[in-house]
């Protein structure tokens, strides 16, 4: 199997359609059985010398059969989201999506697969690497976090972060507020 890398940009519903079409494709999956030979017979009925033991058998020596099935297409998306919460709320989002504290404790550290990729997208984007956290963060962290988010199948990977300005901001009748700009 090999993974097809793409990009989509378009309207909501033609890629709503095109991954219905898409996730309903079917290919021909080509495989070798390695207990049966191209004549169908066994492994041990061939003698790599003289050939198949059997008559009307054109096998010199034992090969593979070749088997074919069909196999369909999957999506698996990835994608990128921003995601803007306020600095110090990092760890309560890490929870949230069942992000293991260690990963986060001692440097971040992605999954073998995705580093490769991630370091490239925080590169490309100006993002900043995600921040180490104390285990004293992360269970305050456990306590403000009101809603684990189902993660089965699918998978978060926080690449890194953008900062905010923060500063002054003028409100108005409202007031003044030395705050990030969210």
């Amino acid at each position: 199997m090999v993974s097809v890398i793409c990009m989509t940009r378009g309207v909501e519903q033609q890629f709503e359609q095109w991954k219905r079409f898409m996730g309903s494709q079917m290919f021909p999956w080509k495989r070798k059985n390695l207990k049966v030979c191209k004549c169908g017979h066994p492994p041990e009925i061939h003698d790599d010398i003289k050939g198949c033991k059997t008559e009307k058998c054109p096998c010199l020596k034992f090969e593979p059969r070749e088997e074919v099935m069909r196999v369909a297409g999957t999506l698996r998306p990835i994608q990128l989201f921003e995601y803007v919460i306020p600095a110090d709320c990092i760890p309560t989002f890490l929870v949230m999506q069942g992000s293991l504290p260690m990963s986060f404790l001692h440097g971040a550290k992605m999954r073998p697969e995705t580093n490769v990729i991630g370091w490239a997208l925080r590169k490309g984007m100006g993002l900043k690497k995600m921040p180490t956290y104390s285990q004293k963060e992360f269970d305050e962290a456990l306590k403000n976090c009101y809603q684990h988010v189902p993660m089965d199948g699918m998978a978060v990977y926080p690449l890194g972060i953008k900062e905010d300005k923060f500063g002054p901001i003028d409100f108005g009748p409202e007031g003044k507020y030395d705050q990030e700009w969210l």
